[in-house]
């Protein structure tokens, strides 16, 4: 049996959701969640127009086209900063200009393993005060999404 963690990030994947992505943009459904990634050198532009489209709070940060490893967070309280600066702000930036990056690559404080126990994500989830986790294999690849609502549903269900 999956871990907690997992099964809780499970869900039905509805293939209409499927996100479409340029070659810059990883993207994919896990469970009920269209999942979307951008490069650390994306525009900033690029990552507001996927928050809007997709009706997002956060989107995690990879480190390049090639790879999907997390490695920081753009929120949308990082969406409001923007908009304050507008119109000097450029768009154009790369959205790394805005986000930062985690402070231990190694181990960001926004991901879980797809291995956690549902105790561990849950830990990490209150003590960031988080909406979600994103979940990273042992390479640090980006996998999935685990949020808050899959948690409360996994305790209504199980």
């Amino acid at each position: 049996a999956p871990p907690a963690a997992a099964a809780a990030a499970a869900g039905g994947a509805d293939s209409g959701a499927l996100a479409q992505a340029d070659a810059s943009v990883h993207g994919g459904v896990q469970g009920t969640h269209v999942l979307c990634a951008v490069p650390l050198q994306a525009p900033v532009w690029q990552g507001l127009l996927l928050m809007a489209a997709y009706g997002c709070s956060a989107l995690p940060l990879v480190q390049s086209s090639d790879s999907a490893v997390v490695c920081a967070i753009f929120r949308s309280e990082h969406t409001l900063s923007v908009a304050q600066s507008l119109p000097h702000f450029d768009l154009s930036a790369p959205i790394s200009s805005v986000a930062g990056s985690a402070p231990d690559p190694s181990a960001p404080p926004f991901t879980c393993r797809p291995t956690d126990t549902l105790h561990t994500a849950m830990e990490r989830l209150s003590h960031g005060k988080l909406k979600r986790l994103f979940v990273a294999d042992e390479a640090g690849n980006l996998v999935g999404v685990l949020t808050v609502l899959d948690v409360l549903r996994y305790f209504l269900t199980a």
